[in-house]
Order: structure tokens, then sequence, then C-alpha cells
């Protein structure tokens, strides 16, 4: 049998998996449960280079098993699965506070905004209008429960900054490791979703959008378009399946011209926490903000 961390070490040791797929095999990864890992015909003793052509192998056999109930059925989703579903995820996007310049009167100050955990030892925001040096100590507030008002401290370094696609990872330096959202393989055009966010930039009431994917690729497979603007307190915020659950990305920027929101997609992030292997492919222009 082999262990959840040889197959994670494995996916992440430098020259055995393209960028590009790295994010989906750790996704794939992450949504098997241990009774299914327990029936792989590979062993922690094995080379890294045999356990990630297995778990190459068995992600394309397996392939998106996910039902997506979500799409092709209007406002017909039952909206006690939505609200399950909310309840659920809410433990996912915390905050972060940063040092925020205002651009209208050019003074400092500190300003909470949203951040949501991508993995058992990572989280992702925005990067624009920050400060931060890569290194850098920072302390998030994670809910403890469905209850927004719980908030707890967990530390954590600025892992990764990407100015061109306005991404932070956070790794979170503490022993524990925080309970992470399961992550969708392949958000597509249509998918209804709902996202984590707060009231207002610098607020701290939570905030809830609901919406439609309009533009499941764009460019360079990294931008992905919703269908309706969000607020200003939203970016940093987790965007989830309306059907499942599942985490499809972060909302980095918005277009008000527009009316339509950005996000990163969850598995591109994934990809980001193997600074090594990571080819961001930047957009050659666009700023949503």
């Amino acid at each position: 049998m082999v262990s959840r961390t040889a197959v994670d070490k494995a996916l992440r040791k430098k020259g055995l998996v393209e960028a590009s797929e790295l994010g989906v095999l750790l996704a794939f990864l992450q949504d098997q449960s241990d009774d299914q890992m327990s029936q792989w015909m590979i062993r922690d003793t094995d080379e890294p280079e045999i356990i990630a052509a297995f778990v190459r192998a068995r992600a394309a056999k397996d392939g998106d098993t996910t039902a997506h109930t979500d799409q092709g059925k209007g406002d017909q989703l039952d909206d006690n699965v939505v609200q399950q579903q909310l309840g659920a995820t809410r433990k996912f996007t915390g905050q972060v506070v940063h040092d925020f310049t205002d651009p209208k009167t050019g003074k400092a100050c500190q300003m909470p905004s949203c951040v949501t955990l991508i993995d058992t030892k990572y989280a992702a925001t925005f990067a624009h209008r920050r400060t931060w040096t890569e290194g850098q100590d920072v302390e998030l507030e994670i809910c403890s429960g469905t209850d927004p008002n719980s908030m707890r401290a967990v530390k954590a370094k600025v892992f990764h900054i990407n100015p061109e696609l306005d991404f932070a990872l956070l790794k979170l330096t503490d022993d524990e490791e925080l309970q992470a959202p399961n992550i969708e393989p392949g958000p597509r055009d249509g998918m209804k979703f709902f996202g984590h966010g707060l009231s207002c930039p610098g607020g701290t009431s939570s905030n809830v959008c609901r919406g439609v994917i309009t533009r499941a690729h764009m460019v360079g497979n990294r931008y992905i378009a919703l269908d309706r603007i969000s607020g200003k307190g939203d970016p940093g915020g987790g965007i989830f399946s309306a059907a499942t659950g599942r985490l499809l990305g972060v909302l980095v920027g918005r277009d008000t011209d527009l009316d339509k929101s950005y996000m990163i997609q969850a598995n591109v992030l994934l990809a980001a926490t193997v600074e090594e292997t990571f080819d961001p492919d930047p957009p050659p222009s666009g700023q949503f903000w």
C-alpha cells in the first residue's frame, strides 16, 4: 500500500510532472479515499517515477467521475443543496491582514481581506495592492466551524507572489494541518457557483455571491470568467461548485465595464505550490481592477 504522503512527494519531485498537469494530479490524489488508495498496486518503496506514472495512468483511466448536476438545469438547482454546501465550505475562507496604501490619500493602513485554503498547508489570495515579500511572516484567521464569527489565528509565511496572474500563496507554518476543500478537477461553462467573501474591503462581516461560469477557458486556461460583478470585499475568497461544494478557484479581480469577475483555477494554484516547476504563462496584458 502506498501512503498519500509518498504520492504527494513523488508528484512534486522536480522534472517528473509537467506544471500544466501537476494541479490536476494533486486534485485527483486529494479526492481519493483511503480505501481507494489501498487498492493501488504501488508502495512507498517504489521509485518516484513509478509512483508518478501510476497516478497519471490512474487519473486518466478514472477521469472526472463527478456528476455535474448543476449544469443544464437553470434555476432548478435545489436551494437546500446550495445552502448545505455554503455552510460546509465557509470554514475554508478566512481573513488575512495586509498593509495597504490608499490610492486616493496615499496613507498607509492595515486592512483585512479574504484568503482561501487550497491545501492542508497552503492558502491563496490576491496579490494586487499588497506590500508583501516572499518569506514574510503573516497571520491568518480561519473559521473554526460554520459560524463566520468563530475565527482562530493561524501562522503562515508568504510562499510565492505572482503579480502577473495576481495571486499570492501563503504556506502555513503551524504543525497542524488544516482541513482543505476537495478540488473541482475541471470547471466548465455553465456551472453554477457560489463564493465566500467580505461585505466590503476591510469589512468583518461575511458575504456570499452566486452565479454561473461564463468562460471556463480563458487566457492560457488561467483566468475563468464569472457572469457577475463581485463585491469589492470578495477578492481572495473561494469560488465553489454549487452542486458539489468542490473548490473551483479563488477570486482575484473584476471588470466593471464587462460586469464580470475573474478567478484563478484551483488546479493552477496547487501547481504553484511547487515553485521550481511552476510556469505561470502570464497573459499578454490586462488588469481587472
